[in-house]
């Protein structure tokens, strides 16, 4: 039997009663594809109904857009795409998408194409778009070559040994058509052997079967000769497609990515897949993770898997990617689907759907027994001390961090740390924090896995509509038995501090946070260029900020003293002693006088009670929920 494999349309059909055909081309659809995945015996009985069915579907001359994807110079980093479908209006328009979900910074794909041409006439009219001189029922051809050599989960690279396809860039649409059937036929390098996505069809390794152009451009491909093993975790195949040299255990891997998978199946309550893909990337440095409906791309250093530290946090990096095959893939923000891959998507949940699959994906690695609990409040507290050393953290809400990731997050500069915070970074704490606080008010009946089964709920219940902020609040309020409301207003849509002994202390926990007055600091970070001294960016409200240090000067001497490095530079100062510092700015050399201060961040620390309430104890149980 055929594994049947959840699909999901976002983009919302209009079905009047004077068009019964689009209604019986659906259901007729729908019934091919449910006889088509019975057995056998049902089959032979259900043969002549399958006749009919296809008979019917022929007259209505279903078509799919088809693509011919090929590497004729691999090494050169380019692959070649040629695009068929039938035109369904006069002058069809066919664009490249500028984004990629669950990346969210405009990326301009375009900028990769090149050589385009089509069987008929064509225009660019947008930067990403090109109308063509066809008429309504004409066969369409366009082609052109993708140009990819961009190292990144997000992008697509293509060299002499693989090619990794992101589906978004590479793959253009037809507009208006995007609900048809997208079939991408895959004609590998003579030198590679395989295929890998989550979309393959079972009966051609080299094809790809999408039900539409979202459910397409959010499957990646790899295409190469990679290692591939398989496990199994809730009853469901996940294949891990490693590709590139590296110096990972499989049979450790495949028993630690099924532990943590299983925990996380656990927060949920169930598996909304059939089948799924891990495609792993081994580079020579790097970290990170882009997630799809039933598979995702990640990234690892390929000599870091004998390295303990780094090894669990590619277990956490799994747990992360893993998270989102619920949270953001189905359940999602209103404003993320369906698609418009024209332009920005903005939502202000990213606190939600980034943040707390964050926060998760630390906690179930000490659930799962990666880590202890020891080891896992550290974690907690230097995300704490990540947010709250950021003096962007007294500038910018988590809300708007989350609406202008667009223009501000992935498009940082040297100020970029007095002004922004990171979602993921505050939108964990808001996770954490509300965690202890369902658990408190709810005397322990509930935690956020409630929460996010609740929300889940309401999604399966609806598909095609994505929640509001005001569903995650009502939510919570109903498992807290209370109003939350000031407390969201006050860590999502306020910049005032935050209450964090008291919190903690309801789990039994001591909540300490000093300043390190031993250490004298300009509050700058810097990169030694060839022996050269340079200012990368300026901490607000410090000595440097204060004295008028600038990114991009090189320091050259203090009080008369040269030197190349700031290790120990302070050594023998005091707080508030007035130093001479020269700089060179603009290739001119001038003297600034600075006021010494101590290092601004606050240490932090978080420790079981040691007379702690049986009460708290039993909130620190249910909130840590350890296996």
């Amino acid at each position: 039997m055929i594994q049947q494999v959840e699909l999901i349309n976002l983009r919302n059909v209009t079905l009047k009663k004077a068009n019964p055909i689009i209604i019986h081309k659906k259901a007729l659809t729908q019934i091919t594809v449910e006889a088509f995945l019975l057995p056998q015996i049902f089959m032979q009985k259900t043969k002549h109904l399958l006749a009919f069915t296809l008979f019917i579907l022929t007259t209505l001359h279903m078509s799919a857009i088809t693509y011919t994807l090929s590497f004729p110079n691999p090494e050169n980093h380019y692959c070649h795409v040629k695009m068929e479908f039938t035109a369904k209006s006069d002058q069809p328009i066919v664009g490249m998408p500028v984004w990629a979900p669950g990346s969210y910074l405009v990326r301009e794909f375009s900028k990769n194409m090149e050589g385009i041409q089509s069987n008929f006439g064509l225009k660019k009219i947008q930067k990403n778009q090109w109308q063509l001189d066809a008429k309504q029922g004409e066969q369409v051809e366009f082609s052109y070559l993708i140009y990819a050599n961009e190292v990144s989960v997000r992008t697509s690279f293509i060299n002499a040994e693989h090619a990794l396809i992101s589906s978004v860039g590479t793959f253009t649409y037809a507009k208006g058509q995007e609900n048809e059937e997208h079939i991408v036929n895959v004609t590998p390098h003579k030198n590679w052997k395989k295929v890998a996505c989550g979309l393959i069809n079972p009966n051609n390794k080299k094809q790809v079967v999408a039900a539409n152009y979202d459910l397409l451009v959010d499957a990646p491909i790899e295409v190469g000769n990679h290692d591939e093993f398989t496990f199994e975790a809730a009853g469901v195949t996940h294949t891990v497609a490693m590709v590139g040299k590296n110096n990972a255990d499989y049979k450790r891997l495949a028993k630690d990515m099924k532990r943590i998978i299983e925990t996380t199946i656990k927060v949920w309550g169930e598996l909304p897949v059939k089948r799924y893909l891990f495609i792993v990337e081994n580079t020579d440095h790097g970290r990170g993770g882009l997630e799809h409906l039933n598979s995702t791309v990640l990234m690892m250093a390929r000599n870091d898997y004998a390295k303990e530290e780094k090894y669990i946090n590619f277990i956490s990096l799994v747990a992360h990617e893993y998270f989102h095959l619920w949270n953001v893939k189905r359940l999602r923000p209103m404003e993320l689907g369906p698609f418009d891959y024209d332009v920005e998507n903005h939502t202000e949940l990213l606190w939600f759907f980034e943040g707390f699959t964050a926060y998760y994906d630390e906690l179930l690695l000490h659930r799962a027994g990666f880590i202890d609990e020891t080891a896992y409040l550290k974690r907690v507290t230097n995300n704490i001390e990540g947010t709250e050393n950021r003096p962007g953290v007294k500038v910018q809400t988590v809300a708007e961090a989350s609406y202008d990731a667009w223009i501000k997050a992935y498009r940082p500069n040297e100020n970029s740390t007095n002004t922004t915070i990171s979602y993921y970074g505050k939108g964990a704490i808001v996770a954490t924090l509300l965690d202890l606080t369902i658990v408190k008010e709810s005397e322990c009946k509930y935690n956020l896995d409630d929460l996010m089964q609740v929300l889940y709920a309401k999604y399966k219940a609806n598909p095609e509509k994505g929640i509001t902020e005001q569903d995650i609040f009502s939510a919570a309020n109903k498992l807290a038995g209370k109003d939350l409301s000031s407390f969201f207003n006050h860590v999502v849509h306020s910049t005032a501090a935050i209450d964090y002994p008291t919190y903690f202390k309801h789990a039994g926990l001591e909540y300490k946070s000093e300043q390190d007055t031993n250490k004298i600091s300009l509050g700058i970070t810097t990169k030694t260029t060839e022996g050269k001294i340079i200012v990368n960016s300026v901490q607000r409200n410090t000595a440097a900020y204060r004295g008028g240090i600038n990114a991009g000067d090189q320091l050259i001497a203090i009080s008369g003293d040269s030197i190349s490095t700031l290790e120990g530079a302070f050594d023998g100062f005091t707080m508030d002693e007035i130093i001479l510092l020269d700089i060179i700015r603009d290739g001119i050399t001038k003297q600034l006088e600075i006021t010494l201060s101590y290092n601004p961040d606050q240490k932090i620390s978080l420790t079981p009670q040691v007379k702690s309430e049986k009460k708290a104890n039993k909130a620190r149980a249910k909130w840590l929920m350890k296996e």
